[in-house]
């Protein structure tokens, strides 16, 4: 079975040694492949109006160009279209439909389990084809996994190395490294006994591979973490949004946390789909479009502290073992310059949003 891509490089190949301009057209006119590339999902007319008449006939010339019909698995039939006419240029689209054919019976190179999931999750793999790997690898189809997107800007080899150590071959977990940064581990989740695995399950898995990475190597590593499939069909769409979690997260928090899961992101991945404009606009509105000195790196660690534990401001002022009266006296400063008292529900939401905007709007700029 021949892809696109395949087919491209058939046509490129022969129209540059046969020094002759090939073009392969699908049913309805659409260009599928040919040596002039900008000609590439353009329409044949000639196909259009008469591909039923030269499909019958089998060959074809019309106003100087040669149509030959091919017949190719997993496609309706197509056209193999020639520049130039007479028994030369026949021969020569006799000759490429049968170089087509021949390349088209030619069995798919064996894949191993880590190239066929490799495939699979950048949708390589015709769904036809999937039943057979999933039989020839003995991998269950309908398994609860989820995907590990680790990135490494150093030691990559030595990460895929650790990887492969704590997650064997032979248990039902796949490491799979998608390039020379990017490694997936693709998890099989199994639930405990009555207890359904959650998001913060798969929280603590992406923070023992972080620390592992962290302790074992000294390299920081990049965790998204997509969210959990029921069928291996599936698991691309968990590629997905592991992706999607490290791109989003990471406009907003500068890339500081280094773990993302995709399940968690709510507030995040609603941002991230408004307009800088509008969000720009909410920016200016709580923050009165000035930059507030106040807002160092402490003052908004208070302001962090607060909201992870829901506003309390006693146990606020244990966890940063500060005095009481000094979360007060910083809580009374935002108040002053902002107008929102974070100890009321409804403003810390505000401020909070806040907080997150301006971020994603430094990411932007920068």
């Amino acid at each position: 079975m021949l892809t696109n891509k395949q087919m491209q490089q058939l046509v490129e190949d022969a129209a540059f040694n046969l020094s002759i301009p090939i073009s392969l057209i699908e049913t309805g006119g659409n260009i599928l492949a040919s040596s002039r590339k900008d000609q590439i999902r353009a329409i044949d007319d000639i196909v259009q109006a008469e591909g039923d008449i030269i499909a019958k006939a089998g060959f074809m010339v019309k106003d100087g160009v040669s149509y030959y019909a091919v017949s190719l698995s997993n496609y309706k039939p197509l056209y193999i279209r020639m520049d130039g006419q007479g028994e030369v240029v026949r021969r020569y689209c006799y000759l490429f439909k049968a170089l087509l054919e021949l390349y088209d019976k030619m069995p798919e190179q064996h894949l191993t389990k880590e190239q066929f999931i490799h495939r699979l999750l950048l949708d390589q793999v015709p769904p036809a084809d999937v039943p057979v790997y999933l039989d020839d690898f003995r991998v269950e189809r309908k398994l609860k996994r989820c995907v590990y997107l680790i990135m490494a800007d150093d030691k990559e080899d030595e990460v895929y190395s650790v990887l492969s150590k704590a997650f064997p071959r032979s248990h039902k977990d796949i490491i799979i490294r998608m390039d020379t940064k990017n490694i997936v581990l693709v998890k099989a989740i199994e639930d405990e006994e009555d207890e359904a695995t959650t998001a913060d399950d798969l929280i603590q898995m992406g923070l023992a591979i972080s620390e592992s990475m962290l302790n074992e190597l000294s390299v920081n590593v990049i965790v998204g973490v997509g969210s959990i499939k029921d069928d291996i069909m599936q698991i691309r769409q968990s590629y997905i949004e592991a992706q999607k979690a490290i791109d989003i997260g990471r406009a907003f928090d500068n890339g500081k946390k280094g773990l993302y899961v995709y399940d968690k992101l709510f507030i995040e991945k609603l941002l991230f789909n408004i307009s800088p404009e509008k969000c720009q606009e909410f920016y200016d509105r709580v923050f009165k479009g000035e930059e507030f000195d106040f807002l160092n790196e402490a003052m908004i660690q208070t302001v962090q502290k607060l909201f992870e534990n829901s506003l309390n401001l006693s146990e606020t002022s244990r966890q940063l073992y500060i005095h009481r009266n000094t979360l007060v006296y910083r809580l009374d400063k935002i108040q002053k310059y902002t107008g929102l008292d974070l100890r009321n529900f409804d403003d810390a939401v505000t401020f909070k949003l806040g907080l997150m905007i301006g971020r994603y709007l430094g990411y932007i700029k920068n």
